[in-house]
């Protein structure tokens, strides 16, 4: 069976990197096997419990040492890399190569004998990189990275994971449709990893608590205006739908499920039925959403008359509910609406007519009901240089840099209102 905590990890950090999803990690008990029953044409992994040995597909023999590199192409770079998970979180063994422009792809040997061999351990964006007993070599026209650490082979193959992600990084002219991660089975030959139950049930026990330390789960009724607030003019309507969300330290995006786990979107409710109606979504404004369960997901809110009230969603359960966590997720999940007497205008601020080449503003955006009054928190969107960022009534700066003379114009939206700015950014005054 899966193992849907290792299986979540391994994806996330693959999409962080690289916007690929890694291989699955799975924890069924996986035979002794040697190489001869191996697929000699594809990547594979030897795990014992005193190596890692890292088999990355065959090179094609007509390529390496022999084509030519084009001069206005970039710096080329080669790597090989497989993902580990150990004790602090993923590890990367990887060989990497900086080429020349212009020159021609080097060799293999060569790039065994001056690649950098690494051991990393990814941090958000960043690795530190630290020592470790590991060595590459040509076998066969194929890259192979060792790694020999009985300690640290034991926390990362302890559970007999049956496949990880190996990555191979080469100019485009040599890739062809290998792109992104790829799963690599991992055979375990003698000498066995010797894990009992009780070393077994600490690893997994310590990868949980290394996971929830790094992973947020979160769960929001999103759409609309935007905010944590719901803003809505008398007879304005929004799609809402229920959305989970995933941070990674603090990386955080929409967490998209990576199995068929059971879901329960729970019930929908008003707090004042008064200020607000709800409807089900009609299928075409499902179809349009992009989620194949939006209908279960998501409700339509029209509002009804001024006022605030708080919509509700009660027994919402998905497969989010089971990963690790810094923090809990509730099956309830809530979000205030405000509805005001409608938009009546937006106002930017300030009203500058005249920048030098070079200067940068902080504009605001006012959203006005069409009784005058500021709505607060209310979302509208701030165009100008190329630029565009959503600004929340009526305080949230948004910085502007006016880098070419000319006239320019700065925009704010809301629905169908608008507000316009011209300046004119006049050419910087040089010295004598």
């Amino acid at each position: 069976m899966a193992d849907r905590t290792s299986l979540a990890s391994l994806s996330r950090v693959a999409l962080v990197m690289l916007s690929a999803l890694g291989a699955p990690w799975l924890v069924s008990s996986a035979p002794a096997q040697d190489a001869a029953h191996l697929d000699s044409s594809k990547a594979f992994v030897l795990v014992n419990r005193h190596e890692v040995r890292v088999f990355f597909a065959p090179e094609p023999a007509n390529a390496w040492g022999r084509l030519a590199i084009p001069a206005d192409g970039g710096v080329p770079r080669f790597s090989w890399l497989a993902m580990l998970e150990g004790r602090n979180g993923p590890r990367f063994l990887s060989l990497r190569f900086r080429g020349e422009p212009g020159g021609v792809v080097p060799s293999l040997d060569s790039i065994v004998r001056a690649g950098q061999l690494e051991l990393c351990w990814h941090r958000m964006m960043q690795y530190d990189c630290f020592g470790a007993d590991a060595a590459a070599k040509i076998e066969n026209g194929r890259i192979v990275l060792s790694y020999l650490d009985t300690a640290a082979i034991r926390q990362m193959f302890g559970l007999r994971p049956m496949s990880i992600p190996l990555l191979r990084i080469v100019p485009s002219e040599m890739r062809g449709d290998d792109t992104g991660f790829h799963s690599a089975p991992v055979r375990y030959v003698e000498p066995l990893i010797l894990v009992d139950s009780a070393q077994r049930a600490a690893i997994a026990s310590e990868r949980r608590r290394l996971e929830a330390s790094i992973n947020r789960y979160g769960r929001v009724i999103d759409g609309g205006s935007g905010g944590r607030t719901l803003h809505l003019g008398v007879g304005d309507s929004a799609m809402l739908l229920i959305q989970d969300y995933h941070c990674f330290t603090d990386m955080c995006g929409p967490h998209d499920y990576l199995d068929d786990g059971p879901r329960e979107w729970g019930r929908w409710s008003l707090a004042d039925s008064s200020v607000a109606r709800l409807r089900p979504l009609a299928a075409s404004e499902a179809d349009g959403t992009g989620y194949r369960d939006a209908r279960a997901r998501g409700i339509m809110i029209i509002a009804a008359r001024p006022g605030r009230t708080m919509i509700r969603a009660t027994g919402v359960r998905t497969p989010a509910d089971t990963l690790p966590s810094s923090t809990r997720l509730d099956s309830i999940v809530e979000r205030e609406v405000v509805v005001t007497r409608g938009i009546g205008r937006v106002l930017i601020s300030p009203r500058v007519s005249r920048v030098t080449a070079g200067q940068s503003l902080a504009f605001t955006v006012r959203v006005f009901d069409t009784s005058g009054h500021i709505m607060e928190d209310a979302w509208a969107e701030l165009r100008g240089e190329s630029t565009s960022h959503m600004v929340r009534s009526p305080m949230e700066q948004k910085v502007v840099r006016f880098a070419v003379p000319g006239l320019r114009q700065i925009i704010a939206t809301r629905g169908t209102h608008a507000d316009t700015v011209h300046v004119h950014v006049q050419p910087a005054v040089r010295g004598p």
